[in-house]
C-alpha cells in the first residue's frame, strides 16, 4: 500500500494513525441496528442488569452470583478471605468480565496474590477458546449467539479501543481472527499491511472488521464509517470482499452492514 493510499484513509504514513476527533459520533444512528449477546453469557461478561418482565435476575442477584463464583476461583489459591477479595475486585472492576478481562499486574497489585491473578486471566483465556471452538469452521452468521458472543467476550474490559479482523473462507466460514491495532480512546494505530498479509497468508476470501467503543455507546462515528469505505476500496483491490464492520460496546454489537452503511 503506498503512501498515498494510506493518506486517503486519514491514515499517517509515518506514525500509521487514525484520530477520532473527540464528540464525532453520528447522531443519525439507533441502537436497534445493533445485536446484543445473549443473557446467559451476560452473567459472566457483562454488567449486572435490571429485573425486566421476562424475570432477568436483578442487579443485586447477578452482583451476589458474581461475587461467588469470583470467591470460589479465588479460593482455590487463596482461600483465607476470598469473599472479601472477591467483593473488592468487583467493586474495583465494576463486573465478573471486566474483572477476567483486567490486566494481570492490576488484580495482583489490587489483592496482592500473584498466583490467584494468573489464575484469572487464565480463566478467560479458557473461556474464550471454548467459545472460539464453537464457531470453528462455521458460516460466520450474526444470528448465531456463538458469534456474538465470541467477539463480546473478546473485547470485554478492554479500556482502550482495538481493532479486529475475522478471516472467511470463500464460502464464508470462520478461519480465525487477529489483533491487528490498538490505542487509546482518542487514537488507534493501524497497521493495513499486516492484516492483508495475514489475509492472503490463511487463503482468506472475506474479511470481517470489528472494534470497541470504550465509551459505552456502539454506534460507529463519522471516521468509522469513512474508513470502512476506504478500506473496503483497497482490500477488494486484492479479491478480498470486507463483509461488514462491528462496533462492539458492552455486550451489544452494530453492524454496519446490517444498518446499511455498507452495502
Amino acid at each position: 500500500i503506498c503512501s498515498q493510499d494510506m493518506a486517503s484513509m486519514g491514515v499517517s504514513s509515518s506514525a500509521n494513525r487514525i484520530v477520532r476527533p473527540s464528540g464525532a459520533r453520528t447522531s443519525n444512528f439507533n441502537q436497534s441496528n445493533g445485536l446484543r449477546a445473549n443473557a446467559i453469557f451476560s452473567t459472566i461478561f457483562g454488567k449486572p442488569c435490571a429485573a425486566g418482565r421476562n424475570g432477568v435476575a436483578s442487579k443485586t442477584a447477578v452482583s451476589e452470583r458474581q461475587q461467588g463464583m469470583l470467591a470460589r476461583l479465588v479460593g482455590i489459591v487463596e482461600p483465607e478471605g476470598a469473599e472479601e477479595l472477591a467483593r473488592s475486585l468487583l467493586q474495583r472492576f465494576g463486573s465478573l468480565g471486566s474483572v477476567l478481562s483486567a490486566p494481570t499486574s492490576s488484580i495482583t497489585g489490587l489483592i496482592g496474590n500473584s498466583d490467584a491473578a494468573a489464575l484469572l486471566s487464565m480463566v478467560k483465556v479458557t473461556v474464550l477458546e471454548g467459545l472460539r471452538e464453537d464457531i470453528r469452521r462455521q458460516v460466520f452468521d450474526l444470528s448465531d449467539p456463538n458469534f456474538i458472543n465470541y467477539i463480546v467476550g473478546l473485547m470485554q474490559g478492554q479500556l482502550e479501543e482495538r481493532l479486529h479482523a475475522v478471516f472467511l473462507d470463500n464460502s464464508g466460514r470462520y478461519l480465525g481472527d487477529e489483533l491487528i491495532a490498538e490505542g487509546t480512546w482518542s487514537e488507534i494505530s493501524l497497521k493495513l499491511r499486516p492484516l492483508l498479509r495475514r489475509a492472503m497468508e490463511v487463503n482468506c476470501a472475506e474479511l470481517i472488521l470489528f472494534h470497541n467503543h470504550p465509551s459505552g455507546d456502539c454506534r460507529p462515528s463519522r471516521i468509522d464509517v469513512e474508513f470502512t469505505l476506504r478500506a473496503r476500496e483497497i482490500i477488494h483491490a486484492l479479491g478480498i470482499n470486507l463483509s461488514d464492520h462491528l462496533v462492539v460496546s458492552g455486550t451489544s454489537v452494530f453492524s454496519m452492514r446490517k444498518a446499511g452503511l455498507l452495502t
